[in-house]
């Protein structure tokens, strides 16, 4: 059986929800995952878990002042030498 055959489709072709489903699977993932967060950071201090409104607040701060783009270019070093290094033992 084909992938065609088992989708339901009308004279028109393959049904609007086929057609989109992954497009809808994808978005109810990211709102169940927004929802999920914001309900435990409501039981939570903000230190032990903030709010997504926290959490982009701060990273625009960091933004407009140069702490993330100092902080994204330690990781990335980090990342880079650690790399290397497992490449080179790794190899050994």
């Amino acid at each position: 059986m084909s992938v065609k055959e088992q989708h339901p489709t009308t004279a028109a072709g393959p049904s609007w929800l086929f057609r989109h489903r992954n497009y809808l699977i994808g978005t109810s993932s990211f709102l169940l995952i927004v929802v999920v967060w914001q309900l435990i950071a409501m039981t939570q201090p903000s230190y032990v878990f903030p709010s997504l409104g926290q959490v982009f607040s701060d990273i625009w701060r960091f933004a407009l002042d140069g702490d993330l783009l100092n902080a994204t270019l330690a990781t990335a070093k980090s990342v880079a030498i650690g790399a290397a290094v497992s490449l080179v033992v790794g190899t050994v």
